[in-house]
């Protein structure tokens, strides 16, 4: 599927269904694309990365179970500091992420706008922007689903698998490439250590193309 503006429309679509409807299950488990049975949403968040304790005193609705991983988690976050949560969903990670930074610091969450689809098809540009707000010092922590090797071309053709972070995978060698070309230093790529049992779980049979990757980098010192 080459042509930008259906692909928006996908998504644009998928995604605005969750948002009427509430918590969907994980996006990328084929949740998004009704696949299969869901599973539980706080199975899945555990499965991926999140903890029990990530739940008390944050409304379940937060979690609306379209992330790919718990950013948090990687994020070592401290007192006072700022943090940018792009595709925020319904804030889940921005609870969890003002508990860290405290009274002092500031969470800001932006979620999906008609901007963010038409600049998110453009990943170079995504990490442009994003190196071009951090402070100097700042960092980025993603937690995502990347390619290890070619997708089939049914694959990267199908509507299920744009809108379950399979179809959109970009090959971890380009990310490093982008992240490069954008300024960022002190450049991680890490894939989890149960990556191919998180994968076989949201789609079997793929776990030989893609991975699920903690992405790190840093602008300047």
């Amino acid at each position: 599927m080459n042509n930008k503006e259906e692909i928006r429309d996908i998504i644009r679509k998928n995604y605005s269904e969750v948002a009427l409807k509430g918590s969907a299950g994980e996006c990328c488990s084929g949740g998004c694309s009704c696949s299969g049975p869901q599973m539980d949403i706080v199975d899945i968040a555990i499965k991926i990365g999140y903890s029990e304790s990530d739940f008390e005193d944050v409304p379940i609705e937060a979690n609306m179970g379209l992330g790919c991983g718990n950013p948090i988690a990687i994020a070592p976050l401290k007192e006072g500091e700022v943090v940018l949560d792009l595709g925020s969903g319904g804030g889940f990670d921005c609870f969890l992420a003002r508990k860290q930074v405290g009274e002092t610091g500031f969470v800001i969450g932006v979620d999906m706008t008609p901007e963010m689809i038409n600049l998110s098809l453009d990943k170079q540009q995504v990490f442009n922007e994003m190196y071009r707000i951090l402070k100097t010092g700042g960092r980025i922590s993603i937690s995502d689903i990347v390619a290890t090797a070619e997708l089939p071309e049914h694959i990267k053709n199908s509507p299920a698998s744009i809108c379950s972070c399979v179809a959109g995978a970009e090959h971890v060698e380009n990310i490093k490439t982008m992240l490069q070309n954008a300024g960022f230093t002190n450049i991680h790529l890490i894939p989890k250590d149960n990556s191919k049992e998180i994968i076989k779980s949201w789609v079997p049979g793929m776990e030989e193309f893609i991975a699920s990757f903690i992405i790190e980098a840093k602008k300047g010192s």
